[in-house]
């Protein structure tokens, strides 16, 4: 009785042609979802620590809180219009290749 050896792309416990592939991108999926979760809640916070902290920053800059807010409201748009225009970006050149480029800056 001879075995037949499994082929040089499968994995054990995975049908013959099923290599890593899928695994490999449903990581790689998930890898580049977290890391653009992590990389806009740390965007975000300085603009939440900021209406945390008004008070202070007020009464120390010298400013009422209408231009706090406009202040606050600034990010967001530049945040908003940045969200467009570098998504396009991103497409165009392909979510590895973005990372990459993302890591390195």
């Amino acid at each position: 009785m001879s075995r037949r050896p499994p082929s040089s792309d499968a994995e054990p416990g995975l049908p013959r042609g099923a290599g890593s592939g899928a695994a490999t991108a449903s990581t790689t999926n998930v890898v580049a979802i977290a890391q653009a979760i992590g990389l806009a809640i740390i965007a975000v916070i300085p603009a939440f620590l900021l209406g945390a902290l008004a008070v202070g920053i007020r009464a120390e800059l010298g400013f009422g809180p209408s231009t706090l807010g406009l202040l606050i409201a600034w990010f967001f748009v530049t945040a908003a219009i940045c969200t467009a225009t570098f998504g396009k970006l991103v497409e165009r050149l392909g979510v590895p290749t973005s990372l990459a480029v993302g890591a390195t800056a």
